[in-house]
This record gives C-alpha cells, structure tokens and sequence, in this order.
C-alpha cells in the first residue's frame, strides 16, 4: 500500500468521500477495471464528472461497497455480481 492509499482508505473511514477515476478505484480496491467499468453499465455506480481526457469519475466510497460485495462472494466468469431484481437490496444509500 503507497502512502496516497492509507491517506485515501483513512478519509473514507472518516465518512469523506472522494472521487476517483474508473483506474484509480481499481488500483485502490485491488478489483479489474473491466469489472468496474461493467458496474457503471449496469446501472451500480453513477459517474459523477468527467475528469481529464474524459475519464470518468466515481465516488470512492461507492465502489467500496461493491468491491466488498465482490471479495466477499468471489469472481466467477459468467455470473452477476449482484443478482436481477435485487439491486434494491445492495444498492440503498446510506
């Protein structure tokens, strides 16, 4: 972990929430960026702005939720992460 990590995971433990590129997240959460980026086209993640060349931007503590969502139920090639018809379940804001 680099010392911008520890300063990023410290502010969101304090309820600070950040915006992050669809690489950056990745980086941070240790999840591939395809499977972000599949977040945000199904509807689990909102892009937030656009940063530099376009990149889209993601609010860190969202993708936190579903990158805990995905360690804990593990990758497997062809399945959902989050099942059809329950995204109400996983995806209620707090």
């Amino acid at each position: 972990m680099v010392l911008t990590d520890a300063i990023i995971l410290s502010a969101q433990s304090q309820g600070e929430d950040r915006l992050v590129s669809l690489s950056e997240a990745s980086r941070i959460l240790g999840i591939d960026r395809p499977s972000i980026a599949n977040w945000v086209r199904y509807g689990w993640l909102t892009v937030k702005a656009t940063g530099k060349r376009n990149a889209k931007l993601i609010s860190l503590k969202q993708v936190s939720k579903l990158a805990e969502i995905h360690k804990q139920r593990g990758y497997h090639r062809g399945s959902r992460l989050i099942p059809r018809k329950q995204e109400h379940l996983f995806l209620t804001e707090e």
